[in-house]
C-alpha cells in the first residue's frame, strides 16, 4: 500500500550536485528526506540509473523542461544546462562535445533565477570549472556545501574553499546527513564514532580504564565493552591464537543481542579469516553473505552466529599471529578507514595491557615468598639499581624495593620505581661512588654518611645483588642522627671555647663566632640583641648574617614584631622557641618574613633579675629546633656573653688610647677621598660636555659612534674601541678606533664574530647591562689562539629609541682593574651617544617626512586644476624626475595584454623607448604584482632577464592606478646604479602616487557630483513648472466662480452660463483631475517598498514584448542587455509604459533597437526607434509631471512616462530622452553592481 508524504517546506527550491563520484552521490540521494520539496539536478550526468539510490522520478534535463519539486534531473553529456527565470531548462549542445565551463554557467544561471533558494553540493571535479559559479551563487545568497576529504585533497572542492566561496565544509562520512539537515532547515550533522576528534579521546579513555586492571580477563572484558559501545556494533571479542596447538581462545567477549563466542575454538574453523590475519592484514567485510572473501560454505555458519558485518585486526609478534581483535554486526555495515585504524590501535593496547597484567601476576607470586621477612625487620632496607652515563660514570639510581621501615627511617614515601634524583634531589656523589665500589668489587661495604636531603646521618651496610651487570645494591641502614648530633655539638662547644680565648674584639668575636654558629645550625642570622633602658626597643649591634639575606642591624620596636607574652617569657628567663613565624601567636609573620626570618630560638640573658639581652639564632625557613640544639644555644649564650663583657672592657681601653690618632687619620682619609671623587666627577663631566659638543651637529650614525670612541680613548690608557652590530648569526664590526696590535684578531673581527658563542658581546646584548672584565678571559670568546694583548675589556649595550642597536666595546692593553670612575666615564659616553643617535634618527626621519610632504603638496598644487589623466601623468613623471635621482620616471597605460609607455620624465635610450612604446607583456611581475595587489611595490636586486633588456635596471618601483572612464595606468621609476631603494625615495614615490590617485579620484567624484546636481536641478525645475502651470490652470474657474461669491450676487449663481465658460471650465478641470491622478500614482510609487532582485533585463523586455499587441508591427533588434538589481514589478511597469510610448500609432515606428553600454559608474540601456522625431522641447519635457497640464488633447500615448523616471530614481538611476529628427531615443541609466558584474563576466566567458 503506497503512502503519500506531503512535501517538506524546506529552505531550498533547487538542490544541485556537482562532480559527484557514485559513492558520494549515493550518500546524498539515499539520505534525501521523504516528500522532498525541491528539484534535484545532477551535473554532469552519465545515465539515468539513479532510481535505486533515491525514490524520485529520474529524467534527462531537456530544453524547455520546467524544474518541478520532488523530481531528479540529469544533465545530458556534452551539453551546457542553464535555468531561466521561469525555472525552465535551457540546454545547449557543444559543437565538439566538450562544452566550455558548464558548471560555472549552470551555477551562474541558478544565482539569477533562484538565488538564496539554491543549495549547491560540490563533490569533485578537476580544474577550476565551478569555482566562479560558486562565488556568484554565494554572492546572490545561495548556499554552497563542499565535500572535502580528510587531508584536503585537490581539484574543484579545494579551489572553492580557497576562494572563500564555501558556506559548509563536510567530510565524506557526514555528507548525506549534512545535506539532509540543510534541506530540512536543521544544522549539519556529524558522526558519533567516526570523527578524527573523538578517536584520540576514546583511546585516552580506554588507556585510563585499563591501567588499574590487574586481571587479564578483566582487561579483555572492559576493552571489548568500551570498543563495542563506541563503534555501536553487536559483538566485540579478543581472541588469543596458539597456532602450535591449533587453538584460538576467547576468554571474554561483549555481546549485544546474539550468542557469546567465549571459549576455545579450532583455528581451522576460521580458515579464510586466519589466512588474512597471518599476512598482517585486517579483514573488513561489509556483508559476509555476499562477500567474495567468505567461502560460500562458511556463510550459513556466519549467519547462525549473527556475524553479518565483521572486521578483524591481527596481532603479529615476532612474525607470528598471536591474536586478533574482532567486531561484528547483525546487519550489513560499510566500515570506514578510520574505524579500521581504530581497531588496530585498540588491539595493540589490549595486547600490551594483557601482557602487563600477566607479568604483574607472576611477579606478585614471587614477591609473596619473602614479603614477610622484608616487612618485619626494624632496620631500613631497600634495593636500588645504579644508573650510568655513556662513559660508565654513576649519575643516578632507581628504587627497586623498600620495606616499611625505609619510610620510617627516611620519611620518603612512594619511592619504589622512582629515580633518586626525583625522590631525594641533590644526593651527594659520595653515596653513588660508595655503591659503585660495591657493584664493581662485589665486596660488601659498611660506612656512615650524611644525607643532605633528609638531613639525617645513617649507618649503612651495602652489598651487591646478583651479578655485576645487574647494577643492583641491597642496602640495610639505621638512623644515627641523634648520636652524631650529640657528638657534633660537643665538638662544636670545644671549638667555640678555644676561639673565645683567642679573641679580644667584640665585633671580631661576634663576626667569626657568628659565622661558625651559622654554619653549624644552618642560620640566616646570629645576633646578640640588647634592650634599651625602658625595655621596649631591641637594638641589634653585633652578630653575623648570611650574605643573601637583608640586614637587621639597628633598633627595632618589639611591639611591631612580637606579642607581649614574648617579653614576659624573656624576663622570666625562659628560652623562646618559634618554629614557624607565620603560625606562632608570639610573632608577626609578615614583619619577620620581610627580614628573611622563618623561625628562631631566643635565649634570654638575665642578670640580677634584670633582662639585659638575648642571643637570637634565626633561620630563613620554618624549622623544628631539636632539644639538643636548644640546649646548645643556652650553653653558647652563657659562654659568649661572658667573653663579650671582657672584650668590651678591653676594647674600651684600646679605644681611649687611639681616639686622637683615629680622628686625625679619619680626617686625612676623608679629604683624600673627597679630592679623588671630585677629580672623577670633573673628568666625567668634561667627557660628557666634549661628546655633546662634538655630536651636536653630526647625523651620520657611524660618524657619531667614532667620535664617541675617540672621547672614551682620550680618558683611558692605551687600547682600542670597537662597535659591533648583530647581523644574522654574526657580530659585524662597524666602527673601530685604534689599532688592535694583532693581525689575526683584526682579521677575525673584520670577518665577523659568531653570535651566541662570544659572551663578552652576547651578555650586554641580552641583559641590557654593561660588562666590565678587569681580567679578560679570551678563551671564553674563542679568541685565545689569536695572540692578542688585550687584558681588560668593557662592553656596553647601545640602545637607541628603546631598541638595542649594537655593542660599544673598549679594550685595554695595560691590564688594570676597572674603577668606579672608569665606569662612570664609559657609561656617560654611551648614554650621550645614545641620545645623539636618537636625535640623528629623528632629524633624518623628519627631513624625509618633510621632503615627502613637500613633494605631495607640490604635486597636489600642480594637479589642483587638472582633470585630464594624461596631464596628471605628465606632471607626476616630471615631479619624480626632478626630486629623485632616478634613471627615469615613466607612466604606462594598459592596452589589452600589454602595458604601453605614454610619458617619461626624460628622453630614454632609443632602443628602450621603442621597446616600451611597443608594449610590455602584462604578465611580467613588475606589472602583474602591483596590479593584483592594487598597492605600490618596490622591487630590489632585480635579476637580468634572458634575453637581457636594452637597459639593465637594478631596482624598480611601480604604483598602480585605476582611473574611471580611462585605461588602467602604472606610475613607475627605475635606477641602474644601485640595487635598493632608500626610505626617502620610497616616501617620495608613495607621496606622488597618492597625490596622483587622489587627483584622479577627485576628478571622478566631481563628475559624479555634477551629474547628480544636474538631475536634482531637473527635478526642482519640474516641480516649479508644475506649481506654475497648476496655478495658471486654476485661475479661470476660480476667477469666474469668485464673482458669484459676493453677497449681492448670490442669487445670480444658478443662472445659465455662456456656452464658452462651461467648455473652458471643463477643460481646466480635466487637466486638474489628470494632475491629481498622476500625483496619486506617484505618491503610491514613492511609498512602495522595493524588493531588489537580480533580473536579466533581456528576458523582462522579451516578456513585455510578448504581452504587447503592438509589438508585432515593428522589427526588433535586441542586443546584449545587462543583469540589474531591481524590483521586478516596478521595473515591468516602467518597461510597459516605455514600450507603449515607443509603439504608439502616432509615432509610426517600424524598427526598434534595444542596446546597453557601461558609462562610468552606470549602465545605460538605450531604446531607439525610427518613428517621428522629438523636438528639443518635447525631449526635455517628455518625462515631466507637468506635460499633461499643457496638452488640451493628448498628442502622444504614454503620458505616464513620468513614472519611468520616478521608478529609475527609486533605484538610484535616471531616465531621459534625446532630441532627434529621424526617430526617438530614450536612455535608462542603472547604477553598476559589483555582484552583477561578476556574474555577467562569468556568463560572457
Amino acid at each position: 500500500m503506497a503512502v503519500h508524504v506531503h512535501p517538506i517546506s524546506g529552505p531550498f527550491d533547487v538542490l544541485v550536485v556537482l562532480g559527484s563520484p557514485p559513492g558520494d552521490l549515493g550518500a546524498v540521494l539515499s539520505n534525501l528526506p521523504a516528500g522532498l520539496g525541491a528539484a534535484v539536478l545532477i551535473a554532469p550526468g552519465d545515465d539515468l540509473t539513479l532510481e535505486a539510490l533515491a525514490p524520485l522520478p529520474v529524467q534527462w534535463a531537456e530544453h524547455g523542461l520546467p524544474l518541478e519539486p520532488g523530481r531528479l534531473y540529469v544533465t545530458p553529456p556534452g551539453t551546457v544546462v542553464e535555468v531561466r527565470t521561469d525555472r525552465r531548462c535551457a540546454v545547449t549542445s557543444a559543437p565538439d562535445g566538450a562544452p566550455e565551463r558548464p558548471l560555472d554557467r549552470l551555477l551562474a544561471s541558478l544565482a539569477i533565477t533562484c538565488g538564496a533558494r539554491t543549495l549547491a553540493v560540490v563533490c569533485g571535479g578537476s580544474g577550476r570549472d565551478g569555482v566562479a559559479g560558486a562565488q556568484a551563487l554565494r554572492g546572490a545568497g545561495g548556499t554552497v556545501l563542499v565535500l572535502l576529504p580528510e587531508g584536503g585533497g585537490d581539484g574543484v572542492p579545494s579551489a572553492v574553499v580557497e576562494a572563500d566561496a564555501a558556506d559548509v565544509v563536510t567530510a565524506p562520512q557526514d555528507l548525506g546527513r549534512t545535506v539532509a539537515a540543510l534541506l530540512t532547515g536543521g544544522p549539519p550533522g556529524t558522526s558519533r564514532a567516526d570523527t578524527a576528534e573523538q578517536q584520540p579521546a576514546f583511546l585516552l579513555q580506554l588507556s585510563d580504564a585499563l591501567r588499574p586492571l590487574a586481571d587479564p580477563v578483566a582487561v579483555m572484558g572492559v576493552a571489548c565493552r568500551m570498543l563495542g559501545e563506541h563503534l555501536a556494533v553487536d559483538r566485540t571479542y579478543y581472541v588469543e591464537v596458539d597456532e602450535a596447538a591449533g587453538v584460538a581462545r576467547v576468554a571474554r567477549d561483549w555481546v549485544q543481542g546474539g550468542v557469546s563466542l567465549a571459549g576455545e575454538h579450532r583455528v581451522a574453523d576460521f580458515g579464510w579469516s586466519v589466512a588474512i590475519l597471518r599476512r598482517g592484514e585486517c579483514h573488513v567485510i561489509p556483508d559476509t553473505q555476499f562477500s567474495p572473501v567468505v567461502p560460500p560454505e562458511d556463510r550459513p555458519a556466519s549467519a547462525a552466529l549473527g556475524i553479518i558485518g565483521c572486521m578483524g585486526a591481527p596481532l603479529i609478534k615476532d612474525g607470528r599471529l598471536v591474536g586478533a581483535l574482532c567486531v561484528t554486526t547483525l546487519v550489513p555495515r560499510a566500515w570506514t578507514a578510520r574505524e579500521v585504524k581504530l581497531l588496530r590501535d585498540v588491539g595493540e593496547r589490549i595486547w600490551s595491557a594483557v601482557e602487563r597484567a600477566r607479568a604483574e601476576e607472576a611477579l606478585r607470586a614471587r614477591e609473596e615468598k619473602y614479603r614477610t621477612l622484608f616487612n618485619s625487620i626494624d632496620e631500613g632496607f631497600h634495593i636500588i639499581e645504579l644508573l650510568y652515563d655513556p662513559s660508565g660514570r654513576p649519575v643516578d639510581y632507581r628504587f627497586v624495593e623498600a620495606n616499611p621501615a625505609f619510610e620510617g627511617q627516611t620519611g620518603l614515601r612512594g619511592a619504589v620505581g622512582q629515580l633518586g634524583s626525583h625522590v631525594a634531589p641533590g644526593t651527594e656523589r659520595s653515596w653513588l661512588e660508595a655503591y659503585d665500589r660495591v657493584i664493581q668489587s662485589g665486596v660488601a661495604l659498611r660506612f656512615e654518611d650524611y644525607d643532605a636531603f633528609t638531613q639525617h646521618w645513617y649507618a649503612v651496610y651495602a652489598s651487591r645483588v646478583g651479578e655485576r651487570d645487574g647494577h643492583q645494591v641491597a642496602v640495610v641502614f639505621s638512623d644515627v642522627t641523634e648520636r652524631k648530633r650529640r657528638e657534633a655539638n660537643l665538638s662544636f662547644l670545644n671549638a667555640v671555647g678555644s676561639a673565645l680565648e683567642q679573641l679580644t674584639n667584640v665585633e671580631e668575636t661576634m663576626e667569626l663566632l657568628g659565622e661558625k654558629i651559622g654554619a653549624h645550625f644552618g642560620l640566616a642570622h646570629c645576633r646578640f640583641v640588647e634592650l634599651d633602658p625602658a625595655g621596649e626597643v631591641a637594638v641589634v649591634f653585633h652578630g653575623w648574617r648570611r650574605p643573601d639575606v637583608p640586614t637587621i642591624t639597628g633598633p627595632h620596636r618589639m611591639s611591631d614584631y612580637l606579642a607581649p607574652e614574648f617579653k614576659e617569657k624573656m624576663r622570666a628567663g625562659t628560652t623562646v622557641i618559634v618554629r614557624d613565624v607565620w603560625n606562632d601567636p608570639l610573632t608577626d609573620g609578615g614583619r619577620f618574613a620581610a627580614l628573611g626570618i622563618g623561625s628562631f630560638v631566643a635565649v634570654p640573658l638575665v642578670r640580677d633579675g634584670r633582662w639585659l639581652a638575648w642571643l637570637g639564632l634565626y633561620r630563613s625557613e620554618a624549622h623544628g629546633w631539636p632539644d639538643d640544639d636548644v640546649e646548645l644555644a643556652r650553653e653558647l649564650t652563657a659562654r659568649i656573653w661572658t667573653r663579650l663583657e671582657r672584650a668590651r672592657a678591653e676594647a674600651a681601653v684600646r679605644a681611649l688610647n687611639a681616639t686622637l690618632e683615629a680622628r686625625v687619620q679619619e680626617r686625612t682619609h676623608r679629604l683624600a677621598e673627597m679630592n679623588s671623587e671630585l677629580q672623577v666627577r670633573t673628568r666625567a663631566l668634561e667627557a660628557f660636555a666634549e661628546l655633546t659638543q662634538d655630536l651636536g651637529v653630526e647625523v651620520d650614525p657611524y660618524a657619531l659612534v667614532r667620535q664617541g670612541q675617540r672621547v672614551a680613548l682620550s680618558l683611558l690608557p692605551q687600547g682600542f674601541a670597537t662597535y659591533y652590530e648583530l647581523h644574522g648569526t654574526l657580530w659585524r664590526l662597524r666602527v673601530q678606533e685604534g689599532d688592535m696590535r694583532a693581525p689575526a684578531l683584526q682579521a677575525a673581527a673584520d670577518a665577523g664574530v659568531p653570535a651566541g658563542h662570544t659572551p663578552s658581546l652576547d651578555r650586554p646584548w641580552e641583559t641590557g647591562a654593561p660588562v666590565f672584565q678587569s681580567s679578560y678571559d679570551r678563551d671564553a670568546d674563542g679568541l685565545g689562539a689569536l695572540g692578542h694583548e688585550v687584558t681588560a675589556l668593557a662592553t656596553l649595550p647601545l640602545v637607541v629609541g628603546g631598541r638595542r642597536q649594537g655593542v660599544f666595546a673598549v679594550a685595554l692593553f695595560s691590564g688594570r682593574q676597572w674603577t668606579g670612575s672608569d665606569r662612570a666615564v664609559l657609561e656617560t659616553v654611551v648614554h650621550s651617544l645614545s641620545l645623539a643617535l636618537e636625535r640623528a634618527q629623528a632629524v633624518r626621519a623628519l627631513a624625509e617626512e618633510r621632503e615627502a610632504l613637500a613633494t605631495f603638496a607640490h604635486f597636489t598644487e600642480l594637479s589642483a586644476g587638472t582633470r585630464d589623466v594624461e596631464a596628471l601623468a605628465r606632471q607626476a613623471t616630471a615631479v619624480l624626475g626632478q626630486v629623485l635621482d632616478v634613471h627615469s620616471a615613466v607612466y604606462f597605460e594598459q592596452d589589452g595584454e600589454l602595458w604601453r609607455l605614454r610619458h617619461a620624465s626624460t628622453t630614454l635610450e632609443p632602443e628602450l623607448d621603442t621597446a616600451l612604446r611597443r608594449g610590455v607583456p602584462a604578465g611580467l611581475p613588475g606589472f602583474a604584482v602591483p596590479a593584483e595587489r592594487r598597492e605600490p611595490v618596490f622591487f630590489e636586486h632585480v635579476t637580468t632577464e634572458d634575453p637581457p633588456p636594452p637597459v639593465t635596471f637594478q631596482a624598480v618601483a611601480a604604483y598602480p592606478l585605476f582611473p574611471p572612464h580611462h585605461p588602467a595606468g602604472m606610475l613607475s621609476m627605475a635606477v641602474t646604479d644601485r640595487a635598493a631603494w632608500t626610505e626617502r625615495e620610497k616616501a617620495v614615490f608613495r607621496a606622488v602616487g597618492d597625490s596622483f590617485r587622489l587627483a584622479v579620484e577627485r576628478t571622478a567624484q566631481l563628475q559624479q557630483v555634477e551629474r547628480h546636481r544636474e538631475r536634482l536641478a531637473d527635478l526642482n525645475a519640474e516641480l516649479g513648472t508644475l506649481i506654475t502651470r497648476t496655478a495658471r490652470n486654476l485661475e479661470l474657474p476660480v476667477g469666474y466662480l469668485n464673482q458669484f461669491l459676493s453677497p449681492s450676487r448670490l442669487n445670480d449663481l444658478p443662472a445659465a452660463l455662456p456656452l464658452s465658460v462651461p467648455s473652458a471650465l471643463h477643460d481646466e478641470l480635466s487637466r486638474l483631475r489628470g494632475v491629481a491622478q498622476d500625483l496619486r500614482q506617484l505618491a503610491q510609487l514613492e511609498n512602495q517598498t522595493l524588493s531588489r532582485e537580480l533580473l536579466p533585463l533581456g528576458e523582462l523586455v522579451a516578456q513585455v514584448r510578448a504581452q504587447s499587441a503592438a509589438a508585432g508591427r515593428v522589427a526588433w533588434l535586441t542586443l546584449a542587455l545587462p543583469i540589474v538589481r531591481a524590483d521586478r514589478a516596478l521595473l515591468m511597469q516602467a518597461l510597459e509604459v516605455l514600450l507603449t510610448f515607443t509603439l504608439s500609432e502616432t509615432r509610426g515606428a517600424r524598427v526598434v533597437e534595444v542596446s546597453s553600454q557601461e558609462v562610468g559608474a552606470e549602465v545605460w540601456v538605450t531604446v531607439q526607434d525610427d518613428g517621428i522625431g522629438l523636438e528639443p522641447e518635447e525631449a526635455a519635457t517628455l518625462f515631466d509631471l507637468a506635460v499633461r497640464t499643457e496638452q488640451s488633447v493628448p498628442l502622444l500615448d504614454g503620458g505616464g512616462l513620468v513614472r519611468v523616471r520616478r521608478v529609475m530614481a527609486r533605484h538610484g538611476g535616471w531616465a531621459w530622452a534625446e532630441a532627434r529628427l529621424d526617430g526617438g531615443r530614450i536612455v535608462l541609466a542603472f547604477p553598476r553592481d559589483e555582484t552583477v558584474s561578476v556574474i555577467e563576466n562569468l556568463l560572457q566567458q
